[in-house]
């Protein structure tokens, strides 16, 4: 009778040349250098706004206008789109 192969064994088997790869630790690095880039600038007027839970208003975050339309952009990336409605 034999042993069943354990799924641990079996994955080292199937992938250990990913953890001993010079190309497996490039893919990992490349990988988690993409975590946390920062947004790009968006062009537009500086404005102040309070942003989560803040209790003074500061200037960071930047009025973006397209024709009737704006957005408020956060320094973080986040952004608000507003348009008018007419009649309500």
């Amino acid at each position: 009778m034999s042993t069943p192969i354990s799924d641990r064994t079996r994955f080292a088997r199937r992938f250990g040349w990913f953890r001993s790869s010079l190309t497996g630790h490039l893919v990992l690095v490349l990988t988690l250098g993409a975590c946390g880039q920062a947004e790009p600038e968006v062009a537009g007027e500086k404005i102040a706004c309070a942003l989560d839970g803040a209790t003074e208003f500061a200037e960071v975050c930047t009025l973006e206008r397209d024709g009737p339309r704006f957005s408020v952009h956060r320094p973080d990336g986040g952004f608000r789109r507003f348009e008018p409605v007419e009649g309500q």
